[in-house]
């Protein structure tokens, strides 16, 4: 009888039976006086037994169809992982998953589908459910909840696929649940803006949880590229974008970001053709004629700049005035307009607006056309002074990017060769701030900073065991100085035996006393030429130090 209903009685209540199957022989052999009884009463008395054990036993939480969901690979997430996700709505967010569940490798799979918002009361209730729930955290702490066991088997027991919990606050915390407790259900925090966003739009309607398209992955990527001023990148990735999207209504502004990235790339000529697609897609949009009014400035051609500015405005009568500043930043020459924001740029820096001071100098940057058809120090000074704001951002890569340029145009600027060499000293990057720091000496022999740098450099690439790179420059030219001098003494000793060995004698005393700073005398030919290459030597080395 007991194995039969084990066969035949639902699963829920196979736990319950396997505990019968194991206690019903030791209770036969233990206790003889129930042999004694009816067979009846001993079948009701298992049956009994056997509900029991069922009603005790907890029940595990069903796992989701194969149909509506993929069979999905067991992942334990590492504290603070993230997972981004999107609804058709638009909405954007990130998540943390908890550190327990069944994640896929992708895990914002296991969170995509409908959105169902859960009152914290409706965890008491036994409904059934599709899809991701969203709870309320501040819900839960009002009902007096304070462990996630509970809440997390409730939601499994509905038949959800996932959980999202809004948290109290913006912040995010790995959750985990007590040592022992397992659980299949995939469960993730979200902030309580988003979250409130979120079921403000489920409230409004239906909501679907999606993953970014590989479009929107490439810009993603574009505008990290872009953060880091890696412009040529995230013009690569951006064209990536523009070959996944279909519509001209999502390829416009791609297009047009395109063409601002490859613009501050240098690339003025490729800048312009995808600004002309742009206005091709929409010929009323305001920003695609900024790109392509910025786009011919960039490449020298202010006429065409300014022609494409007035049909804009007079042909297709758009009224921008982003549009009408560039008309009338045309008509006027373009260094005393680039000077105008250099100024600009100078009273934010000294009022501490690094971020605006170095937008100021980029557009007084983009004022001018190129370096061969502008004032060199003009832009010498713009470079320098955006590698300045940069220094105070701690950017230091643009500190070095800026501070090159300048150099290129300007190579005695000993400010901007100082910040360029602490951006490499704060980089690591101690050889290249060794020579910049000596560079700077060699100008300004008294500089501290300087002085420094190059102490602090040069001590550590000797604690790292790397080479000195003026050490082994100075090295070259010493090693060249000895292969000529050993040929003139060569040259020098077939004239000596034509003369006569006194005035060989003579003239190598002249040599050494000349190198040493003492007064002539005469001394062997040999130890003279080797006391003279050591004093260059030295010498070098002192030129190092």
């Amino acid at each position: 009888f007991c194995v039969f209903c084990f066969f035949f009685m639902p699963p829920e209540a196979s736990s319950g039976l396997n505990s019968v199957a194991v206690l019903l022989p030791l209770a036969l052999f233990a206790f003889p006086a129930i042999e004694g009884l009816p067979f009846w009463a001993i079948g009701v008395g298992v049956v009994l037994v056997a509900l029991c054990c069922c009603a005790c036993t907890p029940v595990e939480p069903r796992q989701p169809s194969e149909q509506g969901h993929p069979a999905r690979q067991a992942r334990r997430p590492e504290a603070g992982e993230l997972v981004e996700l999107r609804t058709d709505s638009g909405l954007h967010f990130v998540a943390m998953q908890a550190r327990f569940g069944q994640w896929p490798e992708d895990a914002a799979q296991a969170l995509v589908g409908q959105v169902v918002a859960l009152p914290a009361a409706a965890l008491r209730r036994k409904l059934a459910v599709q899809g991701t729930v969203v709870v309320r955290r501040q819900e839960l702490r009002q009902m007096g909840v304070r462990r996630w066991d509970g809440v997390v088997h409730a939601v499994a027991n509905m038949g959800a696929q996932a959980l999202l919990i809004v948290n109290v606050g913006e912040e995010l915390e790995p959750l985990s649940l007590s040592e022992g407790m397992t659980t299949h259900l995939p469960t993730a925090l979200m902030r309580q803006n988003d979250g409130e966003k979120l079921l403000a739009a489920v409230g409004r309607g239906r909501v679907r949880l999606r993953t970014r398209s590989p479009s929107e992955a490439a810009v993603a990527r574009a505008e990290e590229l872009s953060f880091a001023e890696r412009h040529a990148e995230a013009a690569e990735a951006l064209g990536e974008a523009i070959q996944c999207v279909e519509s001209p209504e999502e390829a416009l502004p791609l297009h047009i970001r395109r063409s601002d990235a490859l613009r501050l790339a240098g690339k003025a000529q490729e800048a312009t053709l995808d600004a002309l697609a742009a206005v091709r897609l929409e010929p009323e949009s305001a920003d695609g004629w900024l790109a392509v009014v910025r786009a011919h400035r960039a490449s020298g051609e202010a006429e065409q700049a300014r022609k494409a500015a007035e049909q804009a405005v007079d042909l297709y009568e758009i009224n921008d005035e982003r549009l009408t500043a560039l008309v009338l930043e045309l008509t006027r020459p373009p260094e005393e307009l680039a000077q105008e924001r250099k100024e600009t740029g100078n009273v934010l820096f000294k009022q501490h607006r690094y971020s605006e001071a170095k937008a100021a100098y980029t557009s007084a940057l983009d004022v001018l056309p190129s370096s061969e058809h502008s004032d060199t120090l003009l832009r010498a000074a713009c470079f320098g002074n955006r590698a300045g704001c940069s220094q105070q951002l701690h950017e230091w890569e643009s500190v070095i990017s800026d501070g090159t340029q300048a150099l290129a145009l300007q190579p005695d600027n000993v400010k901007v060769r100082l910040r360029r060499a602490i951006a490499f000293e704060a980089l690591e990057c101690h050889g290249r701030a060794l020579q910049d720091a000596r560079e700077i000496l060699s100008l300004d022999p008294r500089h501290a900073q300087a002085n420094a740098i190059q102490h602090r450099a040069g001590k550590a690439l000797r604690d790292l065991g790397m080479p000195d790179p003026g050490k082994q420059e100075t090295t070259a030219e010493v090693s060249q100085s000895h292969s000529s001098d050993h040929v003139q003494q060569r040259v020098s000793s077939a004239s000596v035996h034509a003369v006569g060995p006194e005035s060989f004698r003579l003239s190598e005393g002249t040599q050494a006393s000349s190198c040493s700073g003492q007064s002539p005398r005469p001394a062997e030919p040999r130890r003279s030429g080797q006391r003279c290459r050591e004093t260059q030597l030295q010498m070098a080395q002192d030129f190092c130090r």
